[in-house]
């Protein structure tokens, strides 16, 4: 049954007053005709996309390109709801539909099919997760899902082959609801569509002005640590960012901005009115926002080096990316254009076509090139992916997409059986594997249960192991170690590892002879080997009653090695996304309360950036210890190379540091050592890790 609203005017209006209140008032075809500098704006948002989504630190701003890609929507389809609406008097809701159904469900069906698929064979570990995610895609939810589960952008640790799909899901709710909202608002000839567009603007900087009083201080990784970053619903922290990021009513300010646009911008009127000798003026203003969204994508972040939320993004930042957009939009429109033309071009506008597909297929392969979401593909495999990408893109575009948007589901289907009909037995055999390769796969997708990640799994297993510094100050009970300490004396020439050995990954300051005390591979006695002692020596204090003799502070990294530094003797307290100034602020309150004991280790800076005046009140509250030992990270991430050399430098101006430049070391750490991530702990690498730590004693 067709679905139509029918817009029937109380009375006629005359030909002046429909002109001056609407934009056009008599029948034409409902086509608003091709703009293929829109193709070229698509090219270069989806451009931003894929290079942000292959490593953020390229582009650290790319995921704007999506904005760009809400605009563009907004003004499309309200575009041709407006049409529609003029043309035939009404708003056929099924058409509407059954048109969006054509152009979206087929590549998005053989995107979750071959994720499915995936998944079963290579990631079965992941299946209880990403079952989810194909649910959540599959009724265009995704952004409500992400949001509940907490899988948002800022979840790293994952395999996440769908992640992506919520601004797809941003847009479908849109198509939803929009032909609704814009039939209730043109049911009568009368209304206008400038004061209509007036509305939608106020209602986009609305949006914009919620964002800002709402976006937290700080990103929030950890409920526990960060909690003014969440809203609690029940027993779930819901992420501010993460809602703020991805939901509907947060990112409609562009799809509003593009609908409103649509109301005064039409292209058949643009070169009837006065606005019709302003090409160069909208090309010279359009050439300016294109260098605006470029500066945009370069400089901005979602979550800045400092791990808090980028200032400018969610204090206007999407609204200005909206505006530059509009501008662009203005002048591709524009029949006499010069960015429109050059938008146009024929490389630009094969990618600007082919944009949704490669949108849905790149993020894909990127996941089964990394393994996990927060991991950073190198320029070969981003080469490698893109190509890939690229040829699936383009069969999907020729052999599924076109033909149904063409001939329809139904007349798709009948002209695959006519093609293949002389070769019915072999089709029916493809079709058959397939068949059972997607039901087999559907059905490990529907029934394995949903289990932690290997990280979250080593994590976990870490957690038995950590101590509540202001509970306890007695390590766990550890077996004793028969190993005897080792004394390596001062020389001229550095041991290996020592500051100024070619290579090193330990930097030593300080003159105290270099204790190696190893439980873990018991050294083999040698005749400088000196026997254990009962008594300390005496450059060694005694630890003061009610201290913790060796305290080890860290985050997520430490955490998966906390088994093997307590079986070394250290009392460990290390959390997930523990940030620098959340441990400073544990330091502190150790001191003061003076429970620290001879020796502390401190490996943070994985999760933000370490400001130099938060590692020096680090250093002056930890003065008193005897030995402090600080690693290095390792990570893939913008903020670590400023991390690392702000503790290098650290070597030389206290006399009391061991600095044990992790980053380096690790390089040369044996066996399979790290996650997909490149930064938790295997097996191997907490082994590694914990005997580093030890040698620095």
């Amino acid at each position: 049954m067709q679905m139509t609203i029918t817009l029937r005017p109380a009375a006629r209006p005359t030909a002046e007053a429909a002109a001056a209140n609407h934009p056009v008032a008599t029948p034409r075809p409902r086509s608003v005709g091709y703009l293929p500098g829109l193709d070229g704006l698509r090219a270069l948002a989806v451009a931003a996309v894929v290079v942000y989504h292959a490593n953020a630190a390229w582009l650290p701003g790319g995921f704007l390109g999506v904005e760009v890609f809400f605009v563009i929507s907004g003004y499309l389809i309200t575009l041709l709801l407006v049409e529609e609406s003029l043309c035939e008097g009404r708003i056929s809701l099924r058409s509407f539909w059954l048109r969006r159904a054509r152009r979206l469900l087929p590549a998005l069906l053989l995107t979750l099919a071959g994720v499915v698929v995936l998944t079963a064979l290579f990631e079965r570990q992941a299946s209880g997760d990403v079952r989810g995610e194909v649910v959540a895609g599959l009724f265009y939810v995704s952004n409500w899902y992400q949001i509940v589960v907490g899988a948002g952008y800022t979840a790293a640790g994952d395999f996440a082959p769908l992640r992506h799909l919520w601004s797809l899901a941003v847009e479908e709710q849109f198509y939803l609801v929009w032909p609704l909202v814009m039939a209730a608002l043109l049911w009568r000839r009368r209304a206008r569509p400038g004061l209509i567009a007036v509305a939608f603007v106020v209602t986009s900087v609305a949006i914009a002005v919620a964002v800002a009083l709402l976006v937290p201080a700080s990103a929030g990784l950890d409920c526990t640590l960060d909690p003014e970053a969440f809203w609690v619903v029940g027993d779930r922290c819901i992420s501010k960012i993460d809602t703020l990021y991805l939901s509907t009513f947060t990112r409609a300010g562009g799809l509003l901005l593009g609908a409103a646009m649509a109301l005064l911008w039409r292209p058949r009127r643009v070169g009837r009115s006065q606005a019709r000798d302003q090409g160069p003026l909208l090309d010279a203003t359009a050439v300016l926002a294109l260098l605006v969204l470029a500066a945009f994508t370069w400089s901005m972040h979602l979550i800045t080096p400092d791990g808090i939320p980028g200032l400018l993004l969610f204090h206007g930042g999407f609204l200005l990316t909206g505006l530059a957009s509009v501008a662009v939009i203005a002048a591709v429109v524009h029949p006499g254009g010069v960015v429109g033309w050059f938008l146009g071009q024929p490389v630009l506008r094969w990618a600007g076509t082919r944009s949704y597909g490669i949108y849905l297929y790149h993020w894909v392969v990127f996941q089964m090139i990394r393994g996990v979401a927060g991991r950073g593909l190198t320029p070969t495999e981003f080469a490698v992916g893109v190509a890939i990408t690229l040829v699936i893109t383009e069969c999907s575009y020729r052999w599924l997409e076109m033909p149904v948007r063409t001939h329809g589901f139904r007349g798709t289907l009948q002209r695959w059986f006519d093609r293949v009909a002389p070769h019915r037995g072999i089709a029916l055999a493809v079709l058959l594997m397939l068949a059972v390769l997607v039901g087999a796969s559907t059905w490990v997708i529907a029934t394995e249960p949903a289990v932690p990640n290997d990280i979250e799994t080593s994590l976990d297993a870490g957690d038995a192991f950590v101590i509540d510094p202001f509970a306890t100050t007695v390590p766990p009970t550890i077996a004793p170690t028969t190993a005897p300490p080792t004394t390596v004396p001062p020389s001229s020439t550095p041991p290996p590892g020592a500051a100024g050995a070619i290579g090193s990954a330990t930097v030593v300051a300080g003159s105290e002879p270099l204790v190696v005390r190893s439980p873990l591979e018991p050294p083999t006695p040698t005749p400088e080997t000196t026997p254990p002692e009962t008594t300390p020596p005496e450059t060694t204090l005694p630890p003061s009653p009610g201290t913790i003799p060796r305290y080890a502070l860290g985050d997520s990294v430490m955490l998966g090695a906390a088994e093997q530094l307590t079986a070394a003797g250290f009392a460990v307290d290390a959390v997930q996304s523990r940030a620098f100034v959340n441990g400073l602020d544990r330091v502190q309150q150790l001191t003061a309360e003076g429970l620290l004991g001879d020796v502390v280790v401190v490996h943070l800076g994985t999760n933000g950036r370490i400001a130099g005046d938060q590692l020096a009140a680090m250093m002056q509250a930890l003065a008193p210890v005897r030995r402090v030992i600080v690693l290095t990270v390792r990570a893939d991430r913008s903020w670590v190379p400023g991390n690392n050399d702000r503790i290098r430098a650290l070597v030389g101006q206290y006399p009391n540091v061991v600095v044990v430049d992790w980053e380096q070391l690790s390089r040369s750490c044996p066996g399979s050592c790290f996650y997909d991530d490149g930064i938790h702990l295997r097996p191997d690498g907490r082994r590694f890790y914990a005997e580093q730590v030890v040698a620095a004693l």
